[in-house]
Order: C-alpha cells, then sequence, then structure tokens
C-alpha cells in the first residue's frame, strides 16, 4: 500500500471539495440541457462536463492522462471498451 503524504492528502481533499462543487454547477447550468435530443445532450452538455472534470483532475491533483492508439481507431465511429475500469475511466468521453 502507497504511503499517503499530507500533500497528497490536501490536494485529493480539496479535488473531492471541487469537483462536488463543479458537478453542482453543471447540474443546475444544464438542466435546460434536458429539453434538447439525445446526440445534443452528449456534445453541448456531457461533453464538456466530462472534460471540465478532467481538467480539474489534473491541474489540482496533478495527474495526466495520456491516450494512446488514437491513430488506429477506423474513422467514422468506434466502440471502445476498456480492459479495467477505476474512476478516471468513468469521466472520459470518447469521440
Amino acid at each position: 500500500m502507497p504511503k499517503v503524504t499530507a500533500s497528497i492528502f490536501i490536494r485529493s481533499l480539496v479535488f473531492n471539495v471541487v469537483f462536488v462543487i463543479n458537478n453542482i454547477v453543471w447540474f443546475v447550468m444544464c438542466l435546460p440541457g434536458l429539453l434538447l435530443p439525445r446526440r445534443l445532450i452528449f456534445l453541448k452538455v456531457l461533453h464538456p462536463w466530462c472534460w471540465s472534470n478532467l481538467y480539474l483532475h489534473s491541474w489540482i491533483c496533478g495527474v495526466r492522462m495520456e491516450f494512446r492508439g488514437r491513430e488506429n481507431i477506423p474513422p467514422p465511429a468506434s466502440r471502445i471498451s476498456r480492459q479495467c475500469t477505476n474512476s478516471p475511466d468513468s469521466v472520459e468521453v470518447w469521440e
């Protein structure tokens, strides 16, 4: 089990507080979006919400995401499955 330092604990605590506040703000802002068609909800509401959470995660916690093999995905549309799931995977959105 990795050793948890005071710095990691404080950064995690700050991220959790900011994450909850960010979700509340997005929820209130996006309520009118429920009237949109499903495709627009994803593009105009969910996609920016996911990227805002990823940005906060990298800015506060210093976690960097690395995307490998995107050039191997066939063009029009693809279904992407992950081998394992963890919390960052749950907020990622693939275009």
